[in-house]
């Protein structure tokens, strides 16, 4: 969530690994650029 990303609505019950699941949505145009260089390298 430091990145950015948005949690997009209540959590869904995954019976086959007993967790409940999050949709999350992230705008790669707005990442830091500090998070882009760490992740993915200089570019």
């Amino acid at each position: 969530l430091r990145l950015g990303a948005r949690v997009c609505g209540p959590p869904a019950h995954d019976p086959d690994f007993n967790v409940a699941d999050f949709f999350v949505l992230l705008d790669i145009h707005s990442v830091d650029e500090r998070y882009v260089k760490f992740f993915l390298g200089a570019q």
